[in-house]
């Protein structure tokens, strides 16, 4: 299944600090699609076409303290079932910002990890 993120930029994506500088990546992965709960309260960060229709594969949310006992800060990827799928910079790239953004630090911290161990071709 190839993926495309031609959406990227859908709700806030461009402008979330996760996205920041991506418009269009390519993935081959799968996504095993099938969401629960309120679309609503999510903030799309990428999405791709499954079925004919656009789907949020990557995604935040932050539940207030009326929506769990504890507010926090949640990052979702559906993408990551092909281990090769971890061996791309670009999708390490979110990946680690979505950790560092979901712990409250810079998503900039594990930068140097997103090549840590890739071989890199011009």
């Amino acid at each position: 299944l190839d993926l495309s993120f031609a959406s990227l930029g859908i709700d806030s994506g461009k402008d979330h600090t996760i996205g920041r500088n991506f418009d269009t990546v390519h993935f081959y992965d799968e996504s095993y699609w099938q969401l629960q709960g309120d679309p609503s309260k999510l903030q799309v960060i990428a999405e791709g076409i499954e079925d004919d229709q656009s789907r949020p594969l990557f995604w935040t949310i932050e539940p207030t303290v009326t929506d769990a006992k504890q507010p926090g800060r949640v990052f979702v990827s559906i993408l990551g079932h092909y281990s090769w799928t971890f061996d791309d910079p670009l999708f390490r790239i979110l990946l680690l910002r979505g950790i560092a953004w979901s712990a409250k630090k810079s998503i900039n911290r594990f930068n140097e990890l997103a090549t840590l161990g890739v071989e890199l071709t011009d």
